[in-house]
Order: C-alpha cells, then sequence, then structure tokens
C-alpha cells in the first residue's frame, strides 16, 4: 500500500493529464463532473486535500471512458438514450448504465494513479470512491 507523501505533486500529474487531454479544470466548481459539452472538469470549491485528488482521479476516469464515443454509446446505451432524450432518464436502463459508468470511472482513476506514479494511499482511495458510489447505489433505487 502506497501512501500519500506529496498530495500537491500528485494533484498537480493528474490536472497535467487532464489538461493534456484538451480539457480545463475548474476548481472552484460547485459540484464535481466531467463536463464533456464543454470539456472541462468542474471540482466542488470545497473539496481539498486528498478528496481533490481522488475526485479528479474518477472524473478523468469519465474522460477516458467517454473518449471513444462509438464505445461508450455500445457500452452505456441507457446513458446515451437519457442524453438524447430526457424522459428516457427515468427508466432503469439508464440508472443501471450511470452505476456501471460510476464503477468504471473509479477503477479506470486507480488505474491513472499506476499509470502516473501518483503516490497515495489506494486503500483510502476505495473507500472514499466506495462512500461516494452508495450514493449512486441510494439514487438508483428511488
Amino acid at each position: 500500500m502506497k501512501k500519500d507523501t506529496s498530495n500537491t505533486e500528485n494533484i498537480q500529474k493528474i490536472i497535467n493529464w487532464i489538461t493534456d487531454s484538451g480539457w480545463d479544470v475548474n476548481i472552484r466548481g460547485r459540484r464535481n463532473e466531467a463536463d464533456h459539452f464543454n470539456s472541462v472538469v468542474n471540482i466542488n470549491y470545497q473539496t481539498r486535500g486528498k478528496k481533490l485528488l481522488y475526485t479528479l482521479l474518477h472524473e478523468a476516469g469519465h474522460i477516458v471512458l467517454r473518449d471513444d464515443p462509438v464505445k461508450f454509446m455500445s457500452r452505456y446505451q441507457g446513458v446515451t438514450a437519457a442524453l438524447i432524450n430526457d424522459h428516457k432518464a427515468n427508466y432503469s436502463n439508464f440508472k443501471v448504465d450511470t452505476l456501471k459508468e460510476e464503477f468504471d470511472a473509479w477503477r479506470i482513476g486507480e488505474d491513472l494513479a499506476n499509470d502516473l506514479n501518483i503516490d497515495m494511499d489506494f486503500k483510502d482511495y476505495n473507500k472514499f470512491g466506495n462512500l461516494c458510489l452508495m450514493s449512486y447505489i441510494k439514487w438508483a433505487n428511488k
């Protein structure tokens, strides 16, 4: 298990990766999201420390997932349908595919941390990811 030694350096590594991918990073946002329509990762202005690092890695995971639109549309058909027609967002396929995308983005964020030699506590990353995923699971059960 790696320990977090230089959070600022690690945060800069993932920000550099995001901007090198052609995206902007806004750390003064209202919510955490990868806005694919505007190619910007928005991070809530209150997110700090290791949660900032973990959130940036997760949102970068969304960038990877949506980098190939054809593959994305095939893999997450319920999300794609909701992007085309808001009424589809109420159907279970949308919720299930949203859950799949969220789980995948956390996994890819961990892969990116390894690829970028980001020194962090992966157990803590997964614990934080699980906490965030639970909010999606509760939403999907409504």
